[in-house]
C-alpha cells in the first residue's frame, strides 16, 4: 500500500475498490429505494401508506446504526461489507421470486425494513475504514471523493430507475438490482485493510458500549452532538418532506399519466443527485476554504426547496411548469446539502479517535435520521389531510425551519474552535 502511494499520491488500490464498490451497490440501492416504494404508491395511491411504510421502514436502520458501529470496532470491516453485500443481493433475489404470489404492502414493507437495517450494519464499517487507507491532513479529500462518487452513482441511478420502471415495471430493476451487489461484494473481498482491532479480555455488552459511546459523544464532544442535532432537525423538516412531498406530488398531483410521472420523477432524483455531486466535488476541491461556521450560510440555501415549491405549488397550475420549478429547486437545495455532508463527515472524521470512529459513526447516525421517520409519518397524513392544499405545508415547514436557523449559531461556533485546535496539535 505504501509503494503504490508513492506513485499515486494519497489515492491506494484499496481506497479505489472501495469506492468502485460503493458506485456499484448504490447504483443497485437508488434503483431499490426508486422501485419498492413507488410501486406502493402506484398500487395503493395513498400518500399515507406511502408515508407510513417509507417511515417504518427506517426504524430498523435506526437500531441498527449503532450496532454496526459496534461491530465495525469489533469486526474487520472488509469482512462486514462483503458478507452484508452478498445477504442484499440475495435478499432482493427472493422479494423477485415472491412479488407476484404475497400482498405487495406486507412484502414490500419487510423488505425494505431489512435492507435498512443491512445499510445500518454497513455504513459504519465504510467511513470507519478510511483512516486506514489515507493520512489526517487527505481526510476531507477522501471524504470529498467518496461523496463525490456517491452523488455521480445516485445522478444515474434514478434516470435509469425511471426509465426502467417506465418500460419495464419493477421486476428488471430487481434483477440488475441483486447483479451490482454481488458485484460489490466480490471487489470487498480483495480489500486489503491494515487495521488494528482492540484485544480485551472480557469486552464489554454490546449496549453498554453504545451508552457509554453516546456519554462519551455528549460531553467529550459536545460540538459533535450540538451539530448532529442540527442536522436531525434538517431531515425531520426538510428530508422527510422532500423524499415523501415530491414522488406524491409528481406521480399523482401534476397529470401526468403513471409511466410518465414514473420517468419524470426519475429525471427529479436526477436532479437532486446532480446537485448534491456538484456540492460534493465543491466541498472537496475547496476544503481547506471551508470552516464550520460557514455551515450557517449552507443551511439558509437548503431551505429553498421549501419557499421556491410551496410558492409554485399555490401561484402555478399543476402541470410542467410546476415539474420544472421543483426540479430546480430541489436540484439548489440538493447541492449546498452535499456540502453540508462532506463537511459534517469530514469534522467527524477529524475529531473522532480511530479505535472508537465505528461506534460514535454508528451512534450519531441514529441520532441524525431519527427525525426522518417522525417527519415522513406526520407528512403523509398531513399530505392526506391537506389534499391540494399542499403548498401551505410547504411554507408552514419553511417557517418553522427558518426559525430554527435563527438559533443554530453556537454549535458552529464552538465546533470551529475545536477543529483550530485539532489542526494545531496536528499541523500536518
Amino acid at each position: 500500500m505504501a509503494t503504490f502511494k508513492k506513485h499515486y499520491g494519497w489515492l491506494s488500490a484499496d481506497l479505489l475498490k472501495i469506492i468502485a464498490g460503493q458506485v456499484i451497490s448504490i447504483f443497485g440501492n437508488t434503483l431499490l429505494c426508486f422501485a419498492i416504494p413507488l410501486y406502493l404508491l402506484n398500487r395503493t395511491g395513498s400518500s399515507a401508506v406511502f408515508g407510513t411504510v417509507s417511515g417504518l421502514a427506517l426504524i430498523p436502520y435506526l437500531v441498527c446504526s449503532p450496532l454496526g458501529g459496534v461491530l465495525a470496532d469489533r469486526t474487520p470491516k472488509k469482512i462486514i461489507m462483503y458478507r452484508l453485500d452478498f445477504i442484499t443481493g440475495s435478499l432482493i433475489l427472493g422479494y423477485a421470486l415472491l412479488l407476484e404470489n404475497v400482498s405487495p404492502v406486507p412484502l414490500s414493507l419487510a423488505v425494505l425494513m431489512l435492507l435498512y437495517a443491512i445499510q445500518g450494519l454497513y455504513a459504519p464499517s465504510v467511513t470507519a475504514s478510511m483512516p486506514y487507507l489515507v493520512e489526517k491532513q487527505d481526510m476531507m479529500r477522501a471524504s470529498g471523493l467518496i461523496n463525490t462518487v456517491n452523488s455521480l452513482a445516485n445522478l444515474v441511478g434514478p434516470g435509469a430507475a425511471g426509465l426502467l420502471y417506465s418500460l419495464f415495471g419493477i421486476l428488471p430493476m430487481l434483477c440488475v438490482s441483486t447483479v451490482c451487489f454481488l458485484i460489490s461484494a466480490l471487489l470487498e473481498v480483495s480489500i486489503r485493510l491494515c487495521e488494528t482491532l482492540p484485544q480485551m479480555e472480557k469486552r464489554p455488552h454490546v449496549f453498554q458500549e453504545i451508552a457509554g459511546t453516546l456519554r462519551y459523544i455528549v460531553k467529550e464532544q459536545r460540538s459533535i452532538w450540538e451539530t448532529a442535532l442540527v442536522a436531525l432537525t434538517v431531515n425531520a423538516v426538510l428530508g422527510a418532506l422532500i423524499n415523501l412531498a415530491f414522488p406524491v406530488i409528481v406521480t399523482t398531483m401534476l397529470g401526468f399519466g403513471e409511466a410518465e410521472g414514473s420517468l419524470r420523477f426519475g429525471y427529479l432524483e436526477s436532479a437532486m443527485a446532480l446537485g448534491a455531486l456538484f456540492g460534493s466535488l465543491g466541498a472537496g476541491v475547496f476544503a481547506r476554504r471551508f470552516r464550520p461556521r460557514d455551515l450557517m450560510w449552507v443551511l439558509m440555501f437548503i431551505g429553498f426547496p421549501l419557499a421556491a415549491g410551496g410558492l409554485g405549488l399555490i401561484v402555478l397550475p399543476h402541470g410542467i411548469e410546476l415539474y420544472y420549478l421543483l426540479l430546480s429547486a430541489a436540484a439548489i437545495g440538493m447541492f449546498f446539502n452535499g456540502i453540508l455532508n462532506v463537511q459534517i463527515s469530514a469534522y467527524l472524521q477529524i475529531l473522532s479517535p480511530p479505535e472508537q470512529m465505528g461506534r460514535i459513526i454508528g451512534c450519531l447516525s441514529v441520532v441524525i435520521q431519527l427525525g426522518q421517520p417522525a417527519g415522513m409519518l406526520i407528512y403523509g397524513w398531513l399530505m392526506e389531510l391537506a389534499g391540494e392544499r399542499v403548498g401551505l405545508l410547504f411554507l408552514g415547514s419553511f417557517v418553522v425551519f427558518a426559525l430554527f436557523l435563527s438559533r443554530t449559531g453556537r454549535p458552529f461556533l464552538k465546533l470551529d474552535e475545536k477543529i483550530a485546535l485539532a489542526k494545531k496539535q496536528h499541523p500536518e
